[in-house]
């Protein structure tokens, strides 16, 4: 089938594009931002403030933000302060903290530091401002979620002497989720929700998971959480993602979350009907990525940062958002933002690289074909075509702060374009690098494609957790690529470039280097599209079931299809993730799991929560090598995800790949 004036930079085309946490999301969203942002900054030892809620006072028409007023790097020391608007958000005052001073019964009160209070959500009803926050002690050895009341939404708020729930009076469920974080409380009909996070023992993080509470009071008793959204589910679900907070509109309740990645940008929303929201079975997926994009603000340098954005709904039709984010400093600030709430994309997308290189691609393949692309930067982009390499992001502890992997940068031709000068560059499988031809002043320590660095790492001179450099101008660019069978033809603002480089099927894809935001608005693709086979690296199957790294053997050898992969083992002192278990989430309709067998092991799969069958593993004689151990045809072309659970002996990963229809 050829396409002719097939712009994939207009919103219908959106799905069309490739979209990760930790990867990359070229954002078709519509929010614009207030004009007097930041409304919050951080100083002196609370230079954190990272997580807040939005409230609007159904008595007063006040608009208040709860600001969590953290430490940097999340030290767990923080209050809440809160700043009010008159005026509909154009200007704000601090009114300070909003407790009374006391705290919870002694027994949750420990010797040796003072308890935070942080992450609130308000509900008004009968002349009642109600409350449930997160609580921790300083050295994390107790906390959870408490509730706290006032007859004022300015306070101050009294709180409960015992909490809704404590670290230390849960059991682990599922085998590690213990602490749980970041309440949202909702009035239904008849009874009260909390939309809550659970985590690790001492919110050590490495799976994050939504779950719900109910109680028919609003300071409680709630019974026991259920599971909601959470990486181990059968189900397709986006990983690594926290959630916070929650908001309510026209009889739904919306769940924004947002990446733990380097790069913070994407966002996904899975919203529930309201009386059945205590229940996985009503969440459903309403936006993949899409719904957030960077923009060239040295008060949000970092991109959007914490949780992800508080929303309201407002009789204006506008969805307003506060969100937090971290300047060029490394400081926090609260801002905020809206969008129409039934325009929620637009024509034209921003690919936000503020931390670490961001990468899409278009799914489709593609051999021959004109591209023509209109776009700004504000630092080093490339365009690949021709693109095979694999895609995954890099295995961080507990996948925080994880980022495209080197690997991913391999295997294509590139056009990379730093300020005035660019090269066209061909990078094979194995990584070596050919520079077909180059302009005069260009400088490959910058680039994005065809570079040792790859622009993934830290900014060049700073620090990577306290300062970036102030964002550069954005720059416009007129891109035209003619890939033929023998040749290759490049217009870049009018200058012309022919090169002798024969056609090779692949992905047609877009890379922001490190600090750059790419706001592309023409990416016209003339050609014919075909199937086409991507594969996933290895660390993504322990992504996708939130397994800890350091649980598996990380092996480097040649059975594992790209020469490293993980093993399954029993380590001591992984008292949490009992078992060992894979999962990839992908969007096709074919898939292949190869994995090197090196001893007996049995397994279950199932797809979409469905069993397909157990398998039994048994190695081959001699070097044991990367082999097809299951895969499955003809599947609807959508999202689905793939599970394996070790039952017997061992397993390991390697690659996996799916299969795109043309």
């Amino acid at each position: 089938m050829t396409f002719v004036d097939m712009n994939v930079a207009k919103s219908r085309f959106r799905s069309m594009w490739f979209a990760h946490p930790l990867i990359g999301d070229p954002s078709f969203d519509t929010f614009e931002r207030f004009a007097g942002n930041p409304v919050h900054e951080g100083i002196g030892v609370w230079d954190w403030p990272v997580n807040g809620f939005l409230f609007v006072d159904p008595v007063s028409a006040n608009w208040y933000v709860y600001v969590s007023l953290y430490a940097k790097g999340y030290r767990h020391c923080g209050t809440i302060t809160l700043i009010r608007s008159t005026d509909k958000g154009k200007s704000w005052r601090n009114l300070g903290p909003v407790f009374d001073g006391r705290g919870l019964a002694e027994r949750y009160t420990p010797e040796d530091a003072a308890l935070a209070t942080l992450d609130a959500s308000v509900v008004y009803e009968n002349g009642i401002y109600h409350m449930v926050y997160g609580w921790g002690s300083l050295k994390e050895s107790q906390g959870g979620i408490a509730y706290a009341y006032s007859n004022h939404p300015e306070g101050p708020f009294l709180k409960h002497p015992h909490p809704i729930k404590n670290e230390t009076d849960t059991e682990p469920i599922l085998g590690m989720y213990k602490r749980t974080y970041a309440s949202t409380l909702i009035r239904r009909r008849d009874d009260w929700l909390i939309l809550a996070m659970m985590s690790m023992p001492r919110n050590t993080g490495g799976s994050w998971s939504l779950v719900a509470l109910t109680s028919e009071q609003p300071d409680g008793p709630y019974g026991n959480p259920a599971f909601l959204l959470y990486p181990q589910s059968p189900f397709y679900l986006p990983a690594p993602i926290e959630f916070y907070p929650a908001y309510v509109h026209d009889g739904y309740v919306y769940a924004p979350s947002t990446s733990v990645g380097r790069n913070r940008t994407y966002q996904a929303v899975f919203r529930a009907e309201l009386e059945s929201a205590h229940s996985a079975e009503a969440w459903q997926l309403d936006q993949e990525g899409s719904c957030w994009h960077s923009e060239a603000r040295q008060s949000e340098r970092y991109g959007i940062w914490g949780q992800t954005y508080s929303g309201q709904v407002m009789e204006d039709g506008m969805l307003h958002a506060m969100y937090p984010a971290l300047n060029e400093r490394g400081e926090g600030t609260i801002n905020l933002a809206s969008r129409p709430w039934s325009e929620p994309y637009d024509d034209n997308f921003v690919l936000s690289g503020n931390n670490a290189a961001a990468v899409s691609f278009v799914r489709q393949g593609y051999e021959m074909f004109r591209l023509t692309a209109e776009l700004t930067s504000t630092k080093a982009f490339s365009v690949v075509w021709g693109w095979n390499g694999p895609v995954g992001s890099t295995v961080m502890p507990r996948w925080a702060d994880g980022m495209p992997h080197a690997n991913m940068f391999t295997d294509g031709l590139g056009l990379s374009v730093i300020g005035d000068e660019f090269a066209l560059i061909a990078v094979t499988a194995q990584g070596s690098v050919e520079v077909l031809e180059h302009t005069e002043k260009y400088d490959e320590r910058d680039a994005c494609w065809g570079s040792t660095v790859s622009g993934a790492g830290t900014e060049p001179g700073a620090d990577d957790s306290f300062g970036r450099p102030p964002f550069r101008e954005p720059q416009s660019y007129r891109i035209v690529i003619r890939q033929e069978a023998s040749s290759c033809q490049l217009d870049i603002n009018g200058k012309m470039l022919t090169v002798m480089q024969g056609a090779a099927a692949g992905r047609i894809g877009l890379i922001a280097g490190n600090g750059a935001l790419v706001r592309c608005t023409r990416f016209e693709i003339e050609g014919e599209s075909r199937e086409h086979w991507v594969e996933l690296l290895p660390g993504e199957g322990l992504a996708g079931a939130a397994q800890c790294p350091d649980k598996w053997d990380f092996e480097m050898d040649s059975s594992y299809s790209k020469g490293f992969g993980y093993r399954s083992t029993e380590r001591t002192g992984f008292a949490e993730e009992t078992v060992s278990m894979l999962k990839w989430n992908f969007r096709g309709d074919a898939f292949r799991v190869k994995m090197p067998v090196k001893g007996y092991g049995k397994i279950s799969v199932l797809l979409d929560g469905q069993w397909l069958e157990d398998i039994v593993l048994l190695p081959d004689g001699g070097i044991p090598g990367s082999r097809v151990v299951i895969g499955r045809d003809g599947l609807a072309d959508g999202n689905h995800a793939v599970t394996m659970t070790l039952l017997e002996g061992e397993m390991s990963c390697d690659v996996f790949s799916y299969r795109v229809h043309r």
